[in-house]
């Protein structure tokens, strides 16, 4: 997931970051780091315990 979203990311030219509000340009690497973690969390909860 992290892999694709920095993929899409790197292949937006520069100038529609600058033209992008900050907020959201921070938003959206805040969700490309922490999505695939949440979804890591969740995944490894999920393993039968005994």
């Amino acid at each position: 997931m992290l892999a694709i979203a920095s993929g899409v990311a790197a292949g937006i030219p520069y100038g529609h970051w600058t033209v992008m509000p900050p907020w959201l340009v921070h938003g959206l690497g805040e969700v490309s780091l922490l999505l695939p973690g949440a979804i890591i969390g969740t995944a490894v909860w999920a393993v039968p315990r005994e």
